[in-house]
């Protein structure tokens, strides 16, 4: 087995959501179902991880670089720890998309306000009505325990 550099995984861990918080924005200012979009925050988590534990893991050949999907392998033998840890990086960026898409809201709807202000405003505001937000943590949230219970079983 591959010795992985965890620090990276976690990184890209962190990484990983980035594109998925993107396109719940761009599904939100579309008036999609944005909630949908948690499956690509939470598996870009898993994705980013793994991608950053084994390409810089220092035992990387040039044949595993050009073939991504090669590092999404390990889903079938997930520790429950990195499901854990990507559970938690999903609930966040739900959380930062849903204050972003509701800043963008008040920034469109009202010009004059500057947009740190409404950002600040949006941070403890989006409680007001959480639909959403509840929606869309409750789907990471299934999917998290359903991929740890699976990462149980191996």
């Amino acid at each position: 087995m591959k010795k992985r550099n965890k620090f990276l995984g976690i990184l890209g861990l962190l990484i990983g959501v980035i594109p998925g918080i993107i396109l719940y924005v761009i599904a939100s200012r579309l008036r999609i179902f944005a909630s949908i979009t948690v499956v690509a925050i939470f598996y870009g988590s898993i994705f980013g991880g793994s991608f950053f534990s084994n390409l810089f893991s220092g035992e990387s050949d040039e044949n595993e670089i050009n073939d991504g999907m090669k590092y999404y392998e390990e889903e079938d033998n997930l520790s429950k720890g990195t499901v854990a840890l990507a559970t938690l990086f999903s609930l966040i960026g739900v959380y930062i998309a849903e204050v972003l898409d509701y800043t963008l809201s008040i920034v469109k709807e009202y010009p004059e306000v500057p947009f740190s202000e409404a950002f600040n405003f949006s941070l403890t505001d989006i409680f007001q009505s959480p639909v959403y937000l509840l929606i869309s943590c409750v789907i990471v949230l299934f999917i998290g325990v359903s991929s740890m219970i699976k990462a149980g079983r191996n």
